[in-house]
């Protein structure tokens, strides 16, 4: 490359790392003076500039691992964390109507979503959500918490689809290998896959099979989707 266009890329990395750096500080400053308008109004910004799918990226992901490190060193208090949860989680919700017109009536689903019994942890099952509706795809959202037995109602109606589930702290119901076993069973009898993603991925013990994928992390499972 010429010295001149060097420098021109040089520039644009370093304007785009300050911007990075100044829109996380808005989501901090929204978020530790409960600053709702603040938030919304930096998101905006961004919805202006980029898709949603690059703002969840590039501005949401670093956030929330900023976030986890300030709970681990005791700087923000619960009251923070779920204030500014709550108001991602509108955002998302706001993204998946807007995505959901693009799926067109009578399209069967292709995708189930949910999370094991007493896991609570949904901003990333519900970008998964968003992913599936802007493809246009039909998709099935159980949401948090849901009991394994409650999945044969929707075995009984859909058959061969993809069970997507996110692990990032629970589930408590057996074991994590028996559950996913318990999972696979249920998988199984109407020719369904079922994709894992989340932290507790590295725990497993079982590799990939016909039945199951796993995956590390947000952006390796939606590059299969």
């Amino acid at each position: 490359m010429r010295t001149e266009e060097i420098e021109m890329m040089v520039g644009e990395i370093r304007v785009g790392r300050e911007d990075i750096k100044h829109t996380l500080h808005l989501f901090k400053l929204a978020m530790m003076t409960f600053d709702q308008p603040l938030f919304l109004d930096a998101t905006d910004h961004l919805l202006a500039k980029m898709p949603f799918e690059r703002v969840f990226n590039e501005y949401y992901i670093p956030f929330l691992q900023e976030i986890g490190l300030m709970w681990q060193a005791g700087t923000i208090q619960p009251a923070h964390e779920h204030f500014i949860s709550c108001l991602i989680r509108m955002v998302l919700i706001q993204q998946i109507s807007l995505c959901s017109r693009r799926v067109r009536k009578g399209t069967v689903p292709a995708y189930v979503l949910f999370l094991p019994f007493g896991e609570i942890h949904e901003l990333g099952l519900m970008f998964l959500q968003y992913l599936i509706t802007s493809y246009g795809h039909g998709c099935v959202y159980l949401g948090s918490s849901i009991p394994l037995d409650s999945l044969s109602e929707v075995t009984k109606l859909f058959r061969g689809v993809t069970f997507i589930t996110y692990m990032t702290v629970l589930p408590e119901e057996k074991p994590l290998d028996e559950y996913v076993e318990a999972l696979l069973e249920k998988v199984r009898d109407n020719h369904s896959q079922l994709w894992i993603v989340g932290r507790r991925v590295a725990e497993l013990t079982m590799d990939d099979r016909d039945s199951l994928t796993l995956f590390t992390t947000l952006q390796d499972i939606a590059a299969k989707l």
